[in-house]
């Protein structure tokens, strides 16, 4: 019974050491293939070197920022409304009078007497 149980066991660690190389190789091959997300090969784009030899591969500038110009409310009392937006910077969010109010505190009470005042505890 025992040759049983240590080929078990034996084959129970060879069984572990093969899941963890196998768990290595994918990790491996997948940071291999996030590595060379950025080459040629993969995404298609000419180097640098391409680009000096032919021009016309250079790909042409992004398109210019364009930046909100008015603001509409889809939703609540003011539906429909536009507002012009002016140059500074916007923030959207919540009011500061638009919060639930304070946090309601747990009240605690005494606690309560199993055994009637004045009698004991144990018959």
């Amino acid at each position: 019974m025992n040759d049983i149980s240590e080929l078990t066991i034996t084959a129970l660690r060879f069984g572990f050491l093969l899941l963890l190389w196998v768990l290595i190789f994918s990790i491996v091959s997948t940071m291999r293939r996030d590595f060379q997300i950025g080459r040629k090969a993969v995404t298609g784009a000419p180097t640098a070197r391409e680009v000096r030899k032919h021009p016309e591969l250079a790909a042409s500038p992004p398109p210019a920022i364009q930046h909100a110009r008015n603001l509409v409310v889809t939703e609540g009392p003011l539906k429909g409304t536009t507002v012009p937006l002016a140059a500074s910077p916007i923030l959207l969010g919540r009011a500061q009078g638009s919060h639930p109010g304070p946090r309601r505190r747990l009240r605690l009470r005494p606690p309560r007497a199993l055994v009637p005042a004045g009698q004991p505890l144990v018959h």
